[in-house]
């Protein structure tokens, strides 16, 4: 299986859980929830924002429409999708994660000074992760920022039980299982590959 096979079916059960997710929610906080189902996107919609459409989006469903060889297509179906809230990033005044960032802070509904408190905090605790990231040098292993982040979600989760804050650190923490769980299957692709060339 294609490693891109291999993300798109990761996406695809991503979306599906957090849709899941989205009927266990309140319906006022059902436009937050299923934002976040976009998060795997945002890589993909930020080359297909600059006119980037690689081969393999024409065999992805969720990017097939926006995969034009023309360019005035191409836009017109992005502009005309639940995405065209985020074609402001491309003005290089912010990222597409700011810009998405941004509308999912929109979509809270009305709601305490705790849980936004913990909305907050969340929001903080994933944005230093990404910095720390973004701070490590090539040799460096991702691991132990995945764990630390993993950790600092799974003790929200537990102090914020019964908040939205809760709800969105289990899905920070299935998100991290999915990652780990891409990051395997690939390593494992590319490795049986390899040998298989050795092989030859």
């Amino acid at each position: 299986m294609p490693s891109h096979t291999i993300e798109r079916i990761l996406r695809a059960a991503w979306r599906d859980y957090v849709a899941e997710l989205a009927t266990w929610v309140t319906p006022s906080w059902q436009p937050a929830v299923l934002w976040v189902a976009h998060l795997p996107d945002l890589p993909v919609l930020d080359s297909l924002f600059k006119g980037i459409s690689p081969a393999w989006t024409r065999e992805d469903p969720a990017f097939a429409p926006f995969a034009r060889a023309d360019l005035h297509e191409h836009v017109a179906e992005l502009e005309a999708s639940p995405f065209a809230i985020l074609s402001a990033a491309t003005d290089g005044n912010r990222s597409l994660a700011a810009q998405w960032l941004a509308r999912w802070r929109t979509l809270w509904p009305r709601s305490s000074d705790r849980d936004r408190r913990g909305l907050d905090d969340l929001v903080s605790v994933v944005a230093n992760h990404f910095e720390s990231l973004a701070r490590a040098g090539l040799q460096d292993s991702s691991s132990p920022y995945r764990h630390d982040l993993e950790r600092e979600a799974t003790r929200m989760f537990r102090r914020c039980a019964g908040t939205p804050a809760a709800l969105f650190s289990h899905l920070t923490l299935v998100a991290l299982d999915l990652e780990r769980m891409r990051g395997g299957l690939i390593r494992r692709r590319l490795f049986d590959t390899a040998n298989l060339r050795k092989a030859a």
